[in-house]
């Protein structure tokens, strides 16, 4: 065997040695080849490419939810619209116009308390309760499908320079210290109108598979006939009752989903800027809301206030937990600057808390209460040097509430 034979054998080893080596996934934020066969990943570049066929056809990637919120991605395709959806989340669409050489688009989806999404830069405030589900959705990642496409690419940025697209402001005097309480981002009437409109949705979302009339038309065989020589089955189109949602005509979320849901309404409450002209009228519709929805109906009811007595009946609940719960008010302290703050007994347990400052709360002195509120810095009460769990923000409301919803009066 010659010297040249020697070389090529040892370069051809070397190339089998890389192929082998070199990882088929290479992205962290997106999700392993086993859900991603059609796509090849440069960790390098950054760059995730479609691995298109000879005809076009639909795209689809799967996200790590995790890794790929505050990362700018840059999708390349022919594709005429673009779709984020996590689990079965509603769909958040992007319409993009046609172009055969292909049109570069800019996608950034933040998380954190007020999940936000952004499109060439700007932010997507009609999207943004649909997006708001698609963060919080139990499912851990999100699906961008892209219309019928012959080729695509989509570049990630580092988290940083996403970061930078687009900076939260927060006052240097103010600065977060590890395990401190959560500095929240004031919140705008509209951004408080869409968290409420998502957990509205979240309840009330009309099945997919009915259009919300919990029936579907079916092809029944009802019999056949003779066609000459031949036995002809008959068809005839009949209803019947929809599997997907039992015949209720509602998708309903699952219930992780509605609890991080009212979670998001539970800390825009505590961050809404009072000086906004649509503050209290969307103060006024997210007391609707709550009635509606969190107090008359039973399953998400009974689903969240299990939820906040069991955070709340912890010695030291978790700075920051957003918790929902029923109350009995005990009395009410004035403080500073107009404030008050309540103290209450958790109702089904023996817990007291205080809550300050809670929103809707002008016409509650006493009796039961549906309280809402993000878990504070605990303060001793007492000789006995006892800490006493506080929730700042949030809600304690008290309306009228129908004998029909007998679980109000339950505990």
């Amino acid at each position: 065997m010659g010297k040249n034979t020697y070389a090529g054998l040892g370069c051809s080893l070397l190339i089998v040695a890389f192929l082998v080596s070199s990882p088929v996934q290479a992205i962290d934020a997106v999700a392993d080849s086993s859900q991603n066969p059609r796509w090849h990943c440069s960790d390098k570049s950054g760059v995730a490419t479609y691995l298109a066929g000879d005809k076009a056809e639909s795209a689809v990637l799967v996200l790590n939810k995790a890794k790929v919120l505050g990362q700018t991605l840059t999708v390349t395709s022919d594709a005429t619209y673009i779709v984020l959806q996590s689990g079965d989340s509603p769909h958040v669409t992007f319409q993009i116009p046609a172009n055969p050489d292909g049109t570069a688009s800019k996608i950034l989806m933040t998380g954190g308390d007020q999940p936000t999404l952004f499109f060439n830069d700007k932010e997507q405030v009609q999207q943004q309760g649909k997006f708001i589900q698609v963060v919080t959705s139990s499912n851990s990642t999100i699906t961008l499908t892209l219309g019928t496409t012959t080729f695509a690419k989509v570049k990630f940025d580092a988290p940083a320079t996403a970061t930078a697209a687009a900076p939260v402001e927060k006052p240097a005097a103010l600065a977060e210290t590890a395990g401190s309480r959560e500095l929240l981002k004031p919140v705008t009437a509209s951004q408080l109108l869409n968290v409420v409109k998502a957990f509205d949705q979240g309840i009330n979302k009309k099945c997919p598979g009915c259009s919300g009339t919990g029936k579907v038309k079916v092809q029944v065989r009802t019999g056949s006939q003779q066609q000459g020589m031949y036995s002809v089955p008959v068809f005839e189109t009949q209803e019947k009752k929809c599997e997907k949602c039992n015949g209720s005509g509602i998708e309903r979320s699952k219930d992780e989903v509605l609890i991080k849901l009212a979670g998001s309404m539970v800390k825009d409450l505590a961050a809404l800027k009072k000086t906004d002209p649509k503050a209290q009228t969307t103060l006024t519709e997210a007391y609707d809301e709550i009635t509606k929805d969190m107090i008359g109906d039973q399953k998400t009811w009974t689903s969240l206030t299990k939820n906040g007595r069991s955070i709340l009946a912890q010695s030291s609940p978790a700075i920051n937990t957003t918790v929902v719960a029923l109350v009995e008010v005990k009395k009410s302290v004035p403080r500073e600057n107009d404030e008050r703050r309540y103290l209450v007994r958790v109702l089904g347990t023996d817990k007291e808390v205080y809550v300050d400052n809670p929103a809707l709360a002008d016409e509650v002195k006493s009796g039961r209460a549906l309280m809402g509120g993000m878990v504070d810095d605990p303060i001793l009460s007492g000789k006995d040097g006892k800490k006493t769990t506080v929730l700042r923000g949030g809600f304690l409301i008290a309306p009228q509430v129908t004998h029909d919803w007998w679980w109000w009066y339950r505990d």
